[in-house]
């Protein structure tokens, strides 16, 4: 059976979302053999907010609206410059909030001066009071996102870009750098929802679906390649990865399980709610249970 990549998250948020907390986890993640470093975002987060959380019982999030988020670009250049071969990821990219013109140049440079390291990870968002504090809309998210997937790639693989979609329409023009995998710099669509599926058939490289394990994974994965089958396309094209969430220990039980299924990258969490020191311990713990050391 084919061996699992892990990958590990950055602090993304609290207190050990900054310079410093990201270089000792980069370092170490790479020190222990992870395959690639992940951060989120939130850029914006309401006061009060109607949408409810998808990953609770309550509908609520789990952190204060004034919880510091760093930004993700800034956190992967900044493990991207005390590293030397980890990867470097987005779970997730909240593309709907952006430009894509301006999502595409970020994660061009950051490919760029990382030597061909970043992955993107996209998903169309929740919090629909983020939307707004942005000044974009959140009922056509989700087409918009589709789209935006392939003005990202038309901007990664064209000297001279020109884009004219139903959301997208842009006169010719250049941008550059280039990133250093060109337009194959791999957009994964996180989400499980059949709308996500149809959308990694059509335009993604991979599937990033978070808090599926393995037994609920796997008849998402059947759906999954019946879209990718109806789009003329091969499984083979799609990398699937896997995001179980910091309440499940990513363990070689469970990542036996994803490599049943073809999983080829499980992300794992550590502890960030406590010292640097604690999430450094709790890294090498994840390390030991995932079988990358003993």
């Amino acid at each position: 059976m084919a061996d699992v990549r892990i990958g590990m998250h950055l602090p993304r948020r609290g207190a050990l979302a900054t310079g410093d907390g990201v270089t000792a986890v980069a370092r170490l993640s790479e020190e222990l053999g992870f395959d690639s470093l992940w951060t989120g975002e939130h850029p914006a987060l309401p006061w009060e907010h109607t949408s409810d959380y998808p990953y609770t019982d309550s509908g609520r999030m789990t952190w204060d609206p004034t919880t510091p988020w760093a930004d993700s670009f800034v956190s992967l250049s900044w493990a991207g410059a005390v590293t030397n071969r980890i990867r470097l990821g987005t779970s997730i990219l909240l593309l709907a909030l952006r430009s894509p013109v301006l999502a595409a140049k970020s994660a061009a440079t950051l490919d760029s001066f990382s030597g061909g390291r970043a992955m993107l990870g996209v998903g169309v968002g929740w919090l629909e009071g983020e939307f707004e504090l942005v000044g974009q809309p959140f009922a056509n998210r989700g087409p918009r996102t589709t789209e935006a997937i392939r003005v990202l790639k038309t901007c990664w693989g064209n000297e001279k870009i020109e884009f004219d979609g139903e959301y997208y329409k842009l006169a010719p023009f250049a941008a550059n750098p280039k990133p250093a995998q060109g337009d194959r710099l791999p957009v994964l669509c996180g989400g499980s929802s059949d709308a996500t599926l149809r959308r990694v058939a059509e335009v993604a490289d991979g599937w990033l679906p978070s808090h599926l394990l393995p037994d609920e994974y796997a008849p998402k994965l059947e759906k999954l390649r019946e879209f990718v089958e109806l789009r003329g396309r091969s499984m083979s094209e799609i990398m699937l990865t896997s995001i179980p969430g910091k309440e499940h220990r990513v363990d070689r039980e469970m990542l036996d399980g994803y490599a049943e299924l073809g999983v080829e990258l499980v992300i794992a969490d550590a502890d960030f709610d406590g010292t640097l020191d604690d999430a450094l311990a709790s890294i090498r713990q994840v390390a030991v249970e995932a079988g990358l050391r003993r």
